[in-house]
């Protein structure tokens, strides 16, 4: 994993359920710390540790790429960011994604073009600590589309951005979605 300048990381290594979550919560509490990578040879079996310990939320989301190329970006809580969010009750997860990023942007017609990958990161709530894996979709969209940013989910901004754009935007990302957009650089 190659970390960008001035960000810092917790190394672990972790093989019984005790270690693996001792080590998960030092990350979350430590502020220094940007990101976390915990070696284990049966990562399947570490997430369903990390899962039994923390409540998991589902979310789905999607990049969205328009006809020119520009990707869909939102600003929320003082930083660019995609689409996405938790999933209703019994709703499917491509359903979710379409929702989500139509909610938040206001963009019609979106189509998901390609399953991408799961993201997971931490966060605390009120004293209780989450996990949330967001399942993330390359989608289309038009550019056309009226945009328009979902106020009441603190979202300031909705914009199309080019290549250029988005360079920028991503020095104030998070790293889950730097490393997003770096897998989809990577397929196109």
């Amino acid at each position: 994993m190659v970390l960008g300048e001035g960000q810092s990381c917790y190394y672990a290594e972790a093989h019984d359920s005790y270690a693996i979550i001792n080590n998960v919560n030092k990350f979350i509490t430590n502020e220094d710390f940007k990101n976390f990578v915990l070696i284990n040879w049966a990562p399947r079996s570490v997430l369903k540790i990390i899962r039994s310990h923390f409540k998991l939320i589902k979310a789905a989301g999607g990049l969205v790429i328009n006809e020119n190329g520009d990707l869909l970006m939102i600003y929320r809580k003082g930083k660019w960011d995609l689409p996405k969010g938790k999933l209703d009750a019994a709703e499917d997860v491509e359903d979710a994604a379409i929702r989500e990023v139509v909610e938040e942007t206001g963009i019609e017609d979106v189509t998901i073009k390609k399953t991408m990958m799961k993201s997971f990161h931490f966060f605390i709530e009120n004293n209780a600590t989450f996990i949330k894996e967001t399942h993330w979709y390359l989608m289309s969209g038009n550019s056309k589309s009226k945009l328009k940013p979902q106020s009441d989910e603190g979202i300031y901004e909705v914009r199309w951005c080019n290549k250029s754009q988005i360079a920028e935007n991503l020095k104030n990302s998070y790293r889950n979605i730097i490393e997003l957009i770096g897998q989809y650089e990577s397929i196109v």
